[in-house]
């Protein structure tokens, strides 16, 4: 009788007249490293007994065997394929989004997503709990530069809008923005400074190269004034944004405390006659803004903060008593 074993997919026979084979010892040939059947046993406790020469040194394993014919039909075990990590379900709002819409999703306390096209174009971290001396909104966008990096903004809004402008015109139709004349215009302009709606948008594409406003042209008009129309670049337009109140407490003559929405600075007078500073000494980076009048040096701090547009307001003033 033909007998048959297998062991990692190779196969082992033996040929016996008298004896049914039960087992066999498998063991690495020390010259080849091959595996060799070594010992066919009746029982399984026999083929694992010691082997003689020095095979026992070798031995890989006992496996059982068969009578030809009567092989066990081989068990196919599943593979299970590794569970592709569950994409998360685009939030509502995004899907019901008209195409080429920014959606900003809070995606926890401080962390804000920015969608467009029912993609996430870019991050945004709101870091004002941190009192830093710069923009308390960190933007970040596969477009930004080659860390990632856009910059940090005074608010959630203008970190936004850099982020989209990365991905197509920053502003788009319909969108009622602030107007203000470039001083560098080489012509006149048609409306006077204020607020406009977008009515269409103009991409040079590869012409922008040759157009001093940049890639697009906003074609604005006045509120309600159809024949009141203008064309704008991105540097003229700014959303119509609330500004930040600064409130300014002068706890002396010639100096005071700028209170920030989220950060505190000195404000003091300067050297020069009718100039004064604002300095921020409680950042690892101290910066001195200046500026002709108190107004002003406040103004020019909370710039390099990156707040944007401001409503200064000085609190009672300092009196001599």
């Amino acid at each position: 009788m033909k007998f048959t074993a297998t062991y990692e997919g190779q196969t082992f026979t033996r040929t016996s007249k008298t004896r049914e084979y039960t087992h066999v010892a498998i063991i690495r040939h020390p010259e080849t490293g091959e595996p060799v059947d070594a010992r066919w046993s009746q029982s399984e406790s026999n083929a694992a007994k010691r082997l003689p020469h020095g095979w026992e040194a070798n031995r890989l394993a006992v496996v059982p065997c068969f009578p030809e014919g009567q092989e066990p039909e081989p068990v196919v075990e599943a593979v299970e394929e590794p569970e592709a990590d569950a994409e998360e379900p685009i939030p509502a709002e995004v899907l019901e989004a008209d195409v080429d819409a920014v959606v900003v999703v809070q995606d926890g306390p401080a962390k804000f997503d920015v969608w467009r096209n029912r993609e996430i174009v870019g991050v945004v971290f709101d870091e004002s709990a941190a009192n830093l001396a710069r923009g308390s909104h960190a933007a970040w966008s596969p477009r930004g530069d080659r860390k990632g990096h856009v910059g940090f903004f005074g608010s959630l809004e203008l970190a936004v809008d850099a982020i989209a402008a990365l991905y197509g015109p920053m502003y788009h139709v319909g969108q009622e923005l602030e107007f203000t004349p470039s001083p560098e215009r080489t012509h006149g302009t048609l409306i006077p400074a204020g607020r406009v709606v977008v009515t269409r948008v103009v991409d040079h594409g590869e012409l922008a190269q040759y157009h001093p406003g940049g890639r697009y042209t906003y074609v604005v008009q006045v509120p309600n004034v159809p024949r009141a129309t203008q064309g704008a670049g991105e540097s003229e337009l700014a959303r119509v944004v609330e500004p930040v109140k600064v409130e300014v407490d002068m706890t002396e003559r010639a100096s005071g405390i700028v209170h920030f929405p989220n950060h505190q600075a000195l404000l003091g007078r300067g050297e020069r006659a009718g100039w004064w500073y604002v300095e921020d000494p409680y950042s690892d980076v101290m910066h001195t803004a200046h500026g002709k009048g108190k107004r002003a040096a406040v103004e020019a701090m909370a710039a390099h903060l990156g707040y944007g547009r401001v409503e200064v307001k000085f609190l009672e003033e300092w009196r001599d008593r």
